[in-house]
């Protein structure tokens, strides 16, 4: 069983991971190569897994109905994590090879479903616990957001390997078409991943599994989070010349940025981390 101690260091450790997950990824473009950079990668994620294990995974293993839920939903959120590790050592999918994207695909349709997942075993546990409006209006969102995740990196992943077999980086009409069709699932895919974060991150306030100031911040950045998806949606459907990817006007740059398909998950997966530490100390507040 983890000590107090352990489980600190490790809640800390997990809390650091997105940062530590830009640092990795910020060596390729500083010019460090691969054979240093992936070894650094992997390293982070075993890290991270470790730390989940000690501060509340290990509970999976437990009796309580409950704390089996909040660890499960946990470590489903913090594998999500770790697969943002590879996501962000891979770099952009323009940038990467047809090979990189290939394996980019299949890791952000697992990491969907993961995340889908863990937010049903959340909505469980809240429900459990006496918190069933909030947990209720996130389980709708994700019921729909998780099938246009799921599409649309199915739809990429048919894109990258079409085009791996063509030899080509230039799409056919056929491909282009497929293209635009699984943006259009990812804009509301993202709008509703984060409008289901707000309403969880609600639920887990009204129960005191965050404190009320986490809670608050929470839902205010999720909902201007899918403000800014909105408005980016709003340029993109606004005339037929407006492109899907991309953007026109710098009022649309924070919707681009916020639409990079594993951007959603980030807060969820902090969640992750506050339902670790519940499952394995109990701890009432974060």
């Amino acid at each position: 069983m983890s000590t107090p101690s352990t489980i600190r260091r490790s809640f800390g450790f997990l809390c650091l991971s997105p940062l530590l997950i830009a640092l990795v990824a910020g060596l390729g473009p500083l010019g460090v190569s691969g054979g240093i950079q992936w070894p650094l990668a992997g390293i982070l994620m075993v890290a991270m897994l470790l730390a989940a294990w000690f501060l509340g995974a290990r509970e999976i293993c437990g009796v309580d109905p409950q704390r089996r839920r909040l660890a499960a939903a946990g470590l489903l959120l913090v594998l999500a994590l770790t697969g943002i590790t590879v996501f962000a050592v891979l770099g952009p999918p323009q940038e990467a090879s047809l090979g990189d994207n290939q394996l980019r695909y299949p890791l952000l349709l697992i990491n969907s479903i993961a995340v889908a997942g863990a937010l049903i075993l959340l909505r469980e546990a809240l429900v459990a616990d006496g918190e069933g409006f909030h947990s209720t209006l996130g389980f709708a969102a994700v019921l729909i957001a998780a099938p246009l995740y799921v599409a649309f990196h199915a739809m990429q992943l048919v894109e990258y390997r079409s085009l791996a077999r063509l030899g080509s980086e230039t799409m056919t009409p056929e491909i282009a078409l497929m293209d635009q069709l699984s943006l259009i699932l990812l804009f509301f895919g993202a709008t509703l991943t984060y409008l289901a974060t707000a309403a969880f991150a609600a639920a887990m306030g009204k129960l005191r599994w965050l404190g009320s100031t986490t809670s608050r911040v929470y839902v205010t950045i999720s909902l201007l989070a899918a403000l800014c998806v909105g408005i980016r949606i709003v340029e993109a459907f606004s005339s037929a010349q407006s492109p899907l990817w991309g953007f026109d006007h710098w009022s649309s740059l924070p919707g681009f940025v916020l639409l990079i398909p594993a951007v959603p998950w980030l807060m969820p997966c902090l969640l992750g981390i506050v339902l670790l530490r519940r499952a394995g100390a109990g701890a009432p507040q974060a």
